[in-house]
Order: C-alpha cells, then structure tokens, then sequence
C-alpha cells in the first residue's frame, strides 16, 4: 500500500492515529519517518523530539537517536 506516500491521505492517517495515541513514541517516530522520506525535514525534527519527551522504549528510542542523527546531517 503506498497511501503513506499521497500527502492528504497519510496526514489524515497520522493526525487520526496522534488524535487516538497522542503519548504514543510509536506513532510520532513513525510520522517523523514519513515527514523525513518527502522532504519535510524540520516537521521531522519536530517530531523526533517529541518522541524523546514521551519515554520511548529502548527500540524506538535507539532508532530515534539514529533518525535525530540524520536529520542534523546537512542536505
């Protein structure tokens, strides 16, 4: 399923699943993934750093870490 890649259809996706799980690390570092992937890499950021504020697990905090790693690279 590519819907993650047609703008209006994985916004809407992701601002239902922030809306249903809004402390999820989960769900904002997976945003973040989709933010980074079009381009958007300050909305990205944003999202990352939520993700540090809402205790990850180990797992999505280790990726998280990698991912805020990448953003900082320059473009």
């Amino acid at each position: 399923d590519d819907s993650l890649h047609r703008r209006p259809e994985a916004d809407r996706l992701f601002n239902q699943l922030v809306a249903s799980y809004p402390r999820s690390p989960l769900v904002h570092y997976l945003r973040a993934l989709v933010l980074l992937e079009r381009g958007e890499k300050t909305a990205a950021q944003k999202e990352a750093l939520v993700v540090e504020q809402l205790s990850p697990t180990e797992g999505v905090a280790h990726y998280n870490e990698l991912l805020l790693a990448k953003l900082r690279e320059p473009l």
